[in-house]
C-alpha cells in the first residue's frame, strides 16, 4: 500500500522542487501587503508636473531609472527622489534627497520640489494642506530642523538634515 501512495495522482501532481531559493515569494507578499499611495511613478510624474505649470515654476519630475520595486527620478539640479513600489508598481514610498549651494535660489528650488512632491503623492489635496505639512516640519526659526515628522490624512511625512547627504525628505502611507 505504501507502493500505491507514491505513485498516487495527488503525489505525481507535486511540482519538482526547484534548484532556486524560494526568497523572492515572501518579498513579493510584503510589498503586495504595503499600504501604498494608489498611484504609479508616471502618475506621481503627472501629478508633480502638472502642480508645477501650475503655479509657474521651472521644475519638472522626470523619470530616470526603475527597477520593479522602485522608481529614481530627477526633479531639479538640486532635488532628485527615489519612489519605492509594491509588486504591483504602486508607490509605497517616497524618498526626496535635496542639495543645494547655499543660495536663497537653491532653497526655493528645494522647498517648491518638496511642496510638488507632496502633490505628487495626494493630487487631490488643496494647496493650503501642502504649506500646512512643510510649515510643520520647519523648524520654529523656519529652518530645516535636524530631524522632524508629521502625520496628515494618514500620511507621514519627515524632513532630516543630513551632515554630507542634504536634506531628505519622506512621505508615507501609515502603516
Amino acid at each position: 500500500s505504501a507502493d500505491k501512495a507514491a505513485t498516487s495522482p495527488a503525489a505525481a501532481s507535486q511540482p519538482a522542487p526547484t534548484a532556486q531559493p524560494d526568497t523572492q515569494q515572501p518579498e513579493a507578499q510584503a510589498r503586495q501587503a504595503e499600504p501604498t499611495f494608489g498611484i504609479t511613478p508616471k502618475q506621481f510624474v503627472n501629478n508633480f508636473n502638472k502642480v508645477a505649470k501650475e503655479i509657474d515654476v521651472e521644475q519638472r519630475a522626470k523619470i530616470t531609472k526603475t527597477s520593479d520595486a522602485s522608481a529614481q527620478l530627477t526633479m531639479s539640479k538640486f532635488y532628485a527622489a527615489l519612489l519605492t513600489l509594491d509588486s504591483s508598481g504602486k508607490v509605497t514610498s517616497l524618498m526626496g534627497i535635496a542639495s543645494g549651494d547655499g543660495s536663497a535660489t537653491s532653497g526655493m528650488e528645494i522647498m517648491t520640489g518638496f511642496l510638488l512632491s507632496i502633490a505628487g503623492v495626494k493630487p487631490n489635496w488643496p494647496p493650503a494642506y501642502r504649506g500646512e505639512v512643510l510649515k510643520a516640519l520647519m523648524g520654529k526659526d523656519k529652518q530645516i530642523p535636524k530631524h522632524a515628522v508629521m502625520t496628515k490624512e494618514g500620511i507621514k511625512f519627515s524632513i532630516t538634515l543630513s551632515e554630507g547627504v542634504g536634506i531628505i525628505f519622506t512621505a508615507e502611507p501609515e502603516k
